[in-house]
């Protein structure tokens, strides 16, 4: 779990990508009003209700002096696994749009980690190793989603004779077929 995406290259070699793909990553922004320090924080956060206690104590968790990306990530993880009661109801339908949607905003913010997406150029990126799970009577992974949405972001954010928009396209019809299993 946590770390950058990987990238695929046109040899079929996986090498590690840019930290601006690890969700991990301490570089903070704001989401939907609220100051999140990683993409991981605003996810977790937002599995629960607003008004809940969990949704606030993720929400007031700073990352300490030494915390690094992945010491901070595994800590806002653990607490996003410890209480389902606050759960919001929609989760398992909307956490895929909902992790694009943070993504977009930690890039909006930040211009260093649009520059450093795009010199991915058009090369295929996964997630790292990651959790999967069982939704609609299919199998899900992390590893899958974090790529598909890293490249969902990085077609956005080029300009209109770059992007690619046939892949852009069938990349959201994915997430839209998710959301209607």
């Amino acid at each position: 779990m946590g770390g950058p995406c990987r990238i695929i290259t046109n040899d079929d070699e996986e090498i590690t990508g840019p930290p601006c793909t690890d969700n991990f990553q301490i570089k903070p922004f704001q989401y939907c009003g609220y100051r999140f320090y990683s993409a991981e924080q605003a996810f977790q956060a937002f599995k629960f209700t607003k008004d809940s206690e969990t949704f606030n104590t993720i929400l007031g968790i700073v990352p300490g002096n030494n915390d690094d990306s992945s010491t901070y990530g595994n800590l806002i993880w653990q607490h996003g696994q410890c209480n389902t009661k606050d759960r919001n109801p929609d989760w398992e339908k909307i956490k895929i749009r909902t992790m694009l949607n943070i993504n977009r905003a930690k890039y909006n913010e930040h211009k260093d980690l649009r520059d450093e997406l795009l010199l991915t150029g058009n090369q295929a990126i996964c997630g790292p190793s990651s959790t999967e799970w069982y939704y609609k009577q299919n199998n899900h992974s992390w590893t899958y989603w974090n790529g598909r949405i890293q490249m969902i972001i990085r077609e956005e954010l080029k300009n209109d004779d770059a992007c690619n928009n046939e892949l852009l396209s069938s990349l959201l019809q994915e997430i839209e077929y998710y959301e209607n299993l």
